[in-house]
């Protein structure tokens, strides 16, 4: 009898601890790299710079220049435009390694304090992620190659923390100065930082 409970005792710990129920794989999440936000009269367009599997061989001899897509969704929300990209992709959007938020010009003010909320949504956001301000669409920051960078939303992130304009989520929040963010453009190959 006590040879049965343990066996059972066993499988039972053996369910317990193997998240079976809730197992995402890597294969089947898209790797967000960064978020744009544009407001216009339409409501809320997003556009999300993600890591491309495909466009990799798993090996760093194998890849060469860009491994990243954009995709793009429009909503009357923050949230329904992230919705509306994710419909065209293969995987559920991961959020975890998200680098930087860019916001079109004039959107932060647009949206208020619904944009507040979203970057204080701890499922989308972090407090560490850097964010700037385009000084036109935040799409076209997001589209940039970077001159051809491996992930170009890095390559931009780099730049801001070289040139010590780096403003995260949380001095963001906390700020009552908005003029701490950094604007940048898009040329027609790289990002530069106007201020």
């Amino acid at each position: 009898m006590k040879k049965i409970s343990l066996i059972i005792l066993l499988i039972l710990t053996a369910f317990l601890f193997s998240s079976c129920d809730s197992n995402e794989r890597l294969t089947h999440l898209v790797i967000v790299q960064a978020i744009g936000i544009d407001c216009n009269e339409n409501g809320v367009s997003v556009s999300i710079q993600y890591l491309d599997i495909n466009k990799g061989t798993g090996t760093n001899e194998g890849v060469k220049g860009n491994i990243t897509a954009v995709v793009n969704g429009k909503g009357r929300s923050i949230a329904s435009a992230i919705t509306e990209a994710e419909k065209t992709l293969s995987g559920k959007l991961f959020f975890g390694q998200n680098k930087l938020f860019v916001f079109g010009k004039g959107s932060d003010e647009k949206l208020g304090n619904a944009l507040k909320s979203f970057l204080l949504d701890t499922t989308k956001s972090r407090p560490d992620v850097l964010v700037a301000e385009s000084d036109s669409e935040a799409e076209s920051v997001i589209k940039n190659k970077q001159r051809g960078s491996r992930v170009p939303a890095e390559s931009l992130c780099l730049q801001l923390e070289t040139e010590g304009c780096e403003v995260r989520v949380n001095d963001y929040l906390n700020s009552l100065d908005k003029t701490k963010i950094p604007v940048i453009k898009a040329t027609e190959d790289y990002t530069v930082v106007l201020k």
